[in-house]
């Protein structure tokens, strides 16, 4: 759609368009949200990133706030299974043990942008600056 203004009836009107300020398209960008009731969502650009784990190992820094998340075996300790969406192929961590042995606790869904650092998953939600701005209302 053209920035020009609309022709014909509606011409009378003084239209602004909308600008989004978000940060565009998100297909093939790693994201991952948190829950309040503490599912960690990670999508499908992230979960292949992780080789589509079906159990990860979760960590915490408690100098930045980052959560780590790593692809593991199943069968091996202190993980947490991952339930793949098969047809959008994201993946859903019920992580509310975690979070809240570290105190990370939202009222609403929170959404971030993630990285892979050698091979880990880092989360910054809850140490950002974006967090703090955005979304600081929603902690507990």
């Amino acid at each position: 759609m053209s920035d020009e203004l609309v022709s014909g009836d509606r011409a009378r009107r003084k239209w602004e368009r909308f600008e989004a300020k978000g940060d565009g398209p998100r297909r093939g960008k790693l994201r991952v949200s948190i829950s309040r009731r503490g599912t960690i969502q990670i999508n499908a650009a992230a979960m292949e990133m992780l080789g589509n784990p079906r159990a990860t190992a979760l960590y915490f820094e408690r100098a930045s706030g980052a959560i780590g998340v790593e692809s593991r075996r199943l069968d091996e300790p202190n993980t947490f299974r991952v339930r793949a969406h098969s047809a959008r192929g994201y993946g859903r961590i019920a992580a509310l043990a975690f979070l809240r042995k570290y105190g990370l606790t939202v009222q609403a869904t929170v959404a971030a942008p993630v990285e892979i650092e050698s091979g880990i998953l880092v989360i910054e939600i809850f140490g950002s600056d974006m967090f703090k701005e955005r979304y600081a209302k929603n902690l507990l």
